[in-house]
């Protein structure tokens, strides 16, 4: 979910800066529908280009003097452009990271997903090969006699920073503070 949120995030800016550079009406409310999109395999891409070329096609003032067909194949020319760069790059390598699986075993994955399962293969794609790959590391370990839970990440508890604490206890000084100041305005 962590790399889903950081995906819609991103491409979010990613749209805002480029329609509001090319001038594209109602900049933020079409960023926003296209970072939903990308929630939305294929569905959300689709939406996403008919949007901007609907505004785009029936925008009042088109900021570089041309003709609406001119600027509609622009803004859709751009907007594929970035979503491949999203779909392609981004979303393999924040995916990766996340799962700890190499891009291009995500990538395939996704391939793979689609042709088997259409819609719901793609979504699924990436926690599956993470899953396949610690359910395979796991076998190959323990065919091997080797400890599998040796490379497991085990959350460690974390110290607070020491600026934490002092806000934490000066917070809880204040609380008292009010909390006695009300008790003796109450008492009067």
């Amino acid at each position: 979910m962590r790399g889903e949120i950081l995906i819609v995030f991103s491409s979010l800016i990613i749209y805002m800066a480029v329609l509001g550079g090319l001038g594209v009406q109602f900049f933020f409310g079409l960023a926003l529908i296209a970072a939903v999109g990308q929630l939305i395999p294929y569905v959300g891409a689709w939406v996403t280009w008919i949007s901007f070329g609907l505004v785009a096609l029936f925008q009042t003032d088109i900021p570089f003097g041309i003709s609406p067909g001119i600027y509609t194949i622009i803004v859709l020319g751009v907007s594929l452009f970035f979503n491949n760069i999203i779909d392609n790059i981004l979303r393999t390598k924040v995916m990766a990271e996340n799962l700890k699986v190499h891009p291009a075993v995500v990538l395939i994955g996704a391939l793979i997903g689609v042709q088997l399962f259409g819609f719901v293969g793609i979504i699924i794609a990436a926690p599956v090969m993470a899953s396949l790959k610690l359910f395979l590391d796991y076998i190959i370990k323990k065919l091997s006699d080797q400890d599998p839970w040796v490379e497991v990440e085990v959350e460690q508890s974390v110290e607070k920073r020491k600026w934490l604490v002092y806000f934490t206890d000066q917070w809880g000084k204040l609380k008292q503070w009010i909390i006695t100041q009300w008790k003796k305005i109450k008492k009067k």
